[in-house]
C-alpha cells in the first residue's frame, strides 16, 4: 500500500496544517479553483476558496459574492464569518453550510443604516441556510458610542425581484430581521420567505414596505424588543407609490413580541392603492396585541382586502384584534374560522380601560365598514364586553359602525359588545355557549375539548413525524405519517401522494404511518416538496411541505501534484490511498485542457492503477482527455471494493463532450450505485493495449452518503 515516503509527507503536511489553522492566521484559499471558475469550468464555488480570516472575512466573502459564480456555499469552519456590511448580486444561489454563523464585526456598523445583508434592485437571489444563523449585537447599537437608529437589518432586500430567503435564523439584529423597502424600483416583486426565524431584533421581526407577490410561509418571527413598533411583522408603507398586493403569510408563529404580533399601519398609502393579503393557518402568541389593522384617515385609505383565516391568537397582553379607522367599505377585513382566547391578560376591566381590555376592540374615525366575523370563537372567561367598538364622532351623529357576521362567544359571563355611540343598523350577532366548566387554556382551533355546534371545523391533513417548522435537514430515511384530522378515515375514497411533482403513492387508505418511507438517499442534497391530495365524499383536501436533504459529502480528486513550499520543502498528499509506480503529474498547456492546470497520466503504455477511499459511494464522474475520437473499451476498467480485497466491475457511462484546438478530446466517464450498495473502496485502472492509448485524467467526483 502507501510507501514511507507518502507517510512522512503526509506527517509533514499535517504539521503545515496545524500552523495554518482556523483562529491562528488568515487562511490563504485556493487560487487555481477561483481561476477555474473564471474560465467556466466551474459552477459550484466554496466561499473559503478566497481564503478565511477569523478576525474580518469581509473582504473575502464579498469577493466571493462578486465573483458572479451561480452557486456560492459559505462553508462551516469551525467559527463564525465575521464581517462588516456586505452588498448581494443578482442571480446567484448562497448556500450556507449547516452550524454557519454570519456574525456582524464587533464595533463596526456605525453608520445608522449599516445592514448586514444588503440587496438593492438585484434579481433572482436565494439565500439558504438551514441551520444556518445571521447573527448581530442589538445591545451595541442602542448605547454610546453608537448613534441610536432603528435600520440596521439582517437581511435589506430594496427593489428586488425573485428573491428566496430560506431556512435561516436572524437574530440580535439593530433594525428589522428582513427589511423589504424601495430600491431604484418602488416595489419587491416574487419575493419567497420559509422555514425562517427572526429572533430577538429590535424594531421588527420582518417589515414589509412594499411588495407585491410575497409569500412568508413556515416561518417564526419572535421576541422583537428595542424600539418601536416592536411587531412580529409590520406592513407599513412609506409612500403612496409602495404597494401591498398578493400577499400570503401561511403555517407561521408570531409569538412574544413586545408589540403586535401581525399588524398593518397603512396611513401613508393613497385611495388609488389596492391591498390583498391572505394570512391563514397561523398562530400568534403572547404578543402585546395579537394582530392590528390600522387603514389611515377617512376617505383616503387603500381599497382590497384582509383575510384571516384559521388562525389563533393566545396570550395578548392587550386586544386580541384591534381594528383601527377603517373607514367604510374600502377596505374589506374578513376574519373567518379563527380563535381568540387568554387575550387582554395584563388588565382587569374598569370603565376608563374598556379599550384596551376588550378581546376584540375597533375604533372608527368616522364611520366603520367592511368588517365580516365568520365562524369566529371567542374564549374568554372574564366579566367584560367581547368587543368594544369606540369613535370620536358623538354618540347622536348616527351609525358609524357597518360590520357583519357573528362571534360565537365562550364564557361563564354574559357575553355583549358595548358602544360608545347609539347603535342602530349593525348586522351582528354574539351566540353564547354556556362553558362555564371549560379548560380555556387547553382551547385550540384543530382540537376542541367539547362539542360547539354552530362552529365549523375544517377538516385537516398533517405529517406527524417532520416538523416542517424547524430548519434541521433529513437524513436518510423519513417516515412522514400522514394523518387525517377531524373527518373519519372511512369517508376518505383516494389518497395520492407527490414528492417533487412526482407520484409516490396512490391507493383507497392513507398510506401506514410506521411502513410507508421516503428514502432520501435517492434524492440530491436540496430543498424538497412533499404534497398529499385526499379526495373524501366532502371534496378535495390538498396539504403541501417541504424538507431538505444533507446525505452527502463530496470527495473530488483535482490531481494536484508535490508542491514546493517554503521551510517545509516538497509536500505531497495525494487524495488516493494506493496507485502504481507508473504515474507522472502534468501542468504545463492548460488551454489545450479546456483551462485544467492538473492532471495525471501514464508514464508509458503500461497497466497503471490507482485507488481511492470512498465509503457509501453513491456516484462518481471522471473527466478525462484523450487523443484518440473513440476509447478502446478494453482500456478503461472501473472497480469496487467493500474492503476484503475482492473487486467488483462496475458499470459506466463515457461520453466525448468536446475538442480543444490543439486536438484533445474531453470525455466525461460517470455512474450512480444503488443507495444500498457496500462500496468503500474505487479503483481506476487504465490497462495495457496493443494501440497505446495517450490519456491524461482531470478530475475525479466521488458523492458519498454520510
Amino acid at each position: 500500500m502507501r510507501s514511507s515516503h507518502v507517510r512522512m509527507v503526509l506527517l509533514l503536511f499535517t504539521v503545515l496544517f496545524a500552523f495554518s489553522a482556523p483562529g491562528s492566521s488568515q487562511s490563504v484559499g485556493d487560487p487555481e479553483a477561483i481561476e477555474a471558475l473564471k474560465a467556466g469550468k466551474l459552477q459550484v464555488a466554496n466561499a473559503s476558496w478566497w481564503g478565511f480570516d477569523p478576525e474580518d472575512a469581509t473582504e473575502i466573502l464579498q469577493a466571493a459574492i462578486d465573483s458572479g459564480a451561480p452557486t456560492l456555499v459559505v462553508p462551516n469552519m469551525g467559527q463564525d464569518w465575521i464581517v462588516r456590511p456586505l452588498r448581494l448580486r443578482s442571480n446567484q444561489k448562497i448556500i450556507l453550510e449547516d452550524g454557519v454563523v454570519i456574525s456582524a464585526k464587533k464595533g463596526e456598523f456605525r453608520g445608522t443604516n449599516d445592514s448586514l445583508f444588503v440587496a438593492r434592485d438585484v434579481e433572482n437571489l436565494i439565500i439558504q441556510g438551514y441551520g444556518a444563523t445571521i447573527r448581530m449585537h442589538k445591545e451595541d447599537y442602542a448605547a454610546p458610542p453608537y448613534t441610536k437608529g432603528e435600520w440596521r437589518m439582517g437581511i435589506s432586500l430594496r427593489g428586488c425581484r425573485n428573491v428566496q430567503i430560506l431556512g435561516l435564523t436572524i437574530e440580535n439584529t439593530g433594525g428589522d430581521g428582513i427589511y423589504l423597502g424601495r430600491g431604484t424600483r418602488p416595489v419587491n416583486e416574487r419575493i419567497v420567505i420559509r422555514d425562517v426565524i427572526a429572533d430577538n431584533n429590535y424594531r421588527q421581526g420582518i417589515s414589509v414596505i412594499s411588495a407585491r407577490g410575497l409569500l412568508i410561509e413556515d416561518c417564526v418571527f419572535r421576541n422583537t424588543s428595542g424600539t418601536a413598533p416592536m411587531a412580529g411583522i409590520d406592513f407599513e408603507p412609506n409612500r403612496d407609490d409602495e404597494v401591498l398586493e398578493d400577499i400570503e403569510i401561511r403555517n407561521c408563529v408570531f409569538a412574544g413580541n413586545e408589540g403586535s404580533g401581525i399588524t398593518f399601519y397603512m396611513k401613508n398609502m393613497s385611495p388609488d392603492s389596492r391591498v390583498s393579503v391572505l394570512i391563514e393557518d397561523t398562530s400568534v402568541l403572547n404578543n402585546n396585541v395579537g394582530i392590528s389593522v390600522s387603514a389611515g384617515d377617512p376617505g383616503a385609505h387603500p381599497s382590497g382586502e384582509i383575510i384571516i383565516r384559521r388562525c389563533v391568537i393566545d396570550g395578548a397582553r392587550r386586544n386580541g384584534l384591534r381594528i383601527l379607522s377603517k373607514d367604510g367599505d374600502r377596505l374589506h377585513v374578513l376574519v373567518e374560522d379563527c380563535l381568540i382566547k387568554n387575550v387582554s391578560t395584563d388588565l382587569e376591566f374598569t370603565k376608563s380601560n374598556v379599550a384596551t381590555s376588550a378581546p376584540i376592540y375597533m375604533y372608527a374615525s368616522e364611520n366603520m365598514g367592511g368588517v365580516t366575523f365568520r365562524n369566529v370563537v371567542v374564549a374568554d372567561d372574564k366579566d367584560r364586553p367581547i368587543l368594544y367598538g369606540a369613535t370620536r364622532l358623538s354618540p347622536d351623529e348616527g351609525n358609524p359602525f357597518a360590520i357583519k357576521g357573528e362571534l360565537y362567544v365562550i364564557s361563564p359571563y354574559r357575553a355583549e359588545p358595548q358602544w360608545s355611540f347609539a347603535a342602530t343598523d349593525i348586522s351582528f350577532d354574539i351566540v353564547q355557549e354556556d362553558a362555564a366548566q371549560v379548560d380555556y387554556g387547553a382551547l385550540g382551533l384543530r382540537d376542541y375539548p367539547f362539542e360547539l355546534t354552530k362552529v365549523r371545523i375544517q377538516p385537516a391533513i398533517r405529517f406527524e413525524r417532520l416538523s416542517w417548522a424547524e430548519s434541521s435537514a433529513v437524513q436518510g430515511t423519513l417516515y412522514p405519517g400522514v394523518r387525517l384530522l377531524h373527518l373519519d378515515d372511512q369517508r376518505v375514497r383516494r389518497v395520492d401522494m407527490f414528492l417533487n411533482d412526482e407520484n409516490i403513492y396512490s391507493g383507497s387508505t392513507l398510506p401506514d404511518p410506521d411502513t410507508f418511507k421516503i428514502e432520501t438517499l435517492a434524492l440530491p442534497d436540496d430543498q424538497h416538496e412533499l404534497k398529499v391530495v385526499i379526495t373524501t365524499d366532502q371534496g378535495v383536501l390538498e396539504q403541501s411541505a417541504r424538507f431538505v436533504t444533507q446525505n452527502f459529502r463530496y470527495l473530488v480528486d483535482s490531481f494536484e501534484g508535490p508542491k514546493e513550499i517554503a521551510w517545509f520543502g516538497t509536500v505531497y498528499n495525494p487524495l488516493t490511498i494506493d496507485q502504481s509506480s507508473g504515474w507522472r503529474y502534468l501542468t504545463e498547456r492548460p488551454q489545450d485542457f479546456f483551462g485544467d492546470a492538473h492532471r495525471k497520466t501514464r508514464q508509458a503504455n503500461t497497466t497503471e492503477y490507482l485507488v481511492w477511499e470512498t465509503p457509501r459511494l453513491m456516484e462518481f464522474r471522471l473527466e478525462i482527455y484523450a487523443r484518440q475520437e473513440q476509447l478502446d473499451p478494453e482500456v478503461l476498467l472501473l472497480e469496487g471494493s467493500s474492503g476484503d480485497n475482492v473487486w467488483y466491475p462496475l458499470d459506466y457511462t463515457l461520453s466525448r463532450t468536446d475538442t480543444s484546438s490543439a486536438g484533445w478530446h474531453k470525455f466525461l466517464l460517470q455512474g450512480k450505485l444503488p443507495y444500498d450498495n457496500a462500496i468503500e473502496l474505487f479503483r481506476l485502472t487504465l490497462r495495457q493495449t496493443v494501440e497505446y492509448h495517450e490519456i491524461q485524467l482531470g478530475q475525479a467526483l466521488y458523492r458519498l452518503a454520510k
